[in-house]
């Protein structure tokens, strides 16, 4: 490895024994250091022979980079063994200059084949310790600093462009109904559900606009996301427009689409809309079994709101 890379303090931590060697960048564009840097990768070149000579290695393995060019050259020169991995879909540069060297090159794709001499590509994969296997999720979630998953279903989102009739235009099981275009974000939920585990909070966000999907599409979707077992779900956007005219049969004024989804659903729903007053949040609570709120302003009466929370 280099002197100053991540690796040195990588390794020295694992109590293995790290020799340190010269090293240029292989650059494809102009530097100064284009001009000087050729002669480091030469001074590593004899490093490699001289540290390579002491251990005797049975073999060389090169995961690419700018410090595996001279150790693979050097090994070529003392007839060791040298088994290169390409991780990307296309060689790197790194790896092209250690084709001739390398006794086998390990791939990760099958289209990564045909950009290899057919005589040393292997298609194998990457390499991945057992213990990566053999973890706990719960633990490594926990570790990581996580106390829930949030799946982004707004319009943002492409699960959410496929829940828009206006997006989605597909003639296929994905698109036409409301209960063909919850397929994909159901089935991203069911996947996240699999890969951390029955008890892990998995919560989803949804998009109000009647513009682009209508407030009986997006109850009918919170519904199914319910029904697959979503941890909670939040319903962001401002309140729907008033009704045009007196006697118009539809939404009730200021009535916002997630009040009406939390009386429909088993799970909490969390309502992020245009609210401005504690007071509106208590209205709301009074006529809905909404009990979070998520704020995307401050408020009137306590501008300070939002930054003493955050904090």
């Amino acid at each position: 490895g280099s002197y100053n890379g991540i690796e040195k303090d990588l390794i020295t931590e694992a109590g293995i024994e790290y020799r340190p060697i010269s090293s240029g960048k292989l650059r494809r564009y102009f530097d100064i250091k284009n001009f000087t840097d050729p002669f480091r990768v030469m001074r590593g070149f004899f490093q490699s022979r001289r540290i390579m000579k002491a251990f005797r290695p049975d073999v060389v393995f090169s995961k690419g980079g700018f410090v595996a060019v001279p150790v693979t050259l050097a090994a070529r020169t003392l007839r060791v063994p040298v088994i290169s991995h390409e991780s990307d879909m296309t060689p790197g540069l790194a790896n092209k200059l250690a084709m001739p060297s390398a006794t086998k090159i390990c791939c990760n794709f099958p289209e990564t084949l045909n950009y290899l001499p057919k005589d040393k590509a292997v298609l194998t994969g990457s390499p991945i310790r057992k213990e990566l296997l053999s973890g706990s999720r719960e633990e490594g979630l926990k570790e990581a600093g996580f106390d829930g998953i949030q799946l982004d279903f707004t319009f943002y989102s492409l699960p959410g462009c496929f829940l828009s009739r206006r997006y989605n235009q597909r003639e296929d099981e994905y698109g036409g109904e409301i209960h063909a275009r919850i397929r994909f974000p159901r089935d991203l939920y069911r996947a996240a559900r699999q890969a951390v585990g029955p008890d892990y909070p998995v919560w989803v966000c949804l998009e109000t606009d009647v513009n682009l999907i209508s407030v009986q599409d997006l109850l009918t979707s919170g519904q199914y996301l319910a029904s697959a077992g979503v941890s909670a779900i939040e319903v962001c956007g401002d309140f729907p427009p008033p009704p045009p005219a007196p006697g118009h049969i539809g939404l009730p004024k200021q009535l916002h689409p997630a009040e009406m989804l939390s009386r429909i659903v088993p799970v909490p729903v969390v309502m992020t809309a245009g609210l401005n007053t504690t007071l509106e949040m208590m209205q709301s609570a009074g006529r809905s079994k909404i009990r979070f709120f998520g704020l995307n302003h401050q408020l009137e009466e306590d501008p300070a709101f939002i930054t003493r929370m955050i904090r």
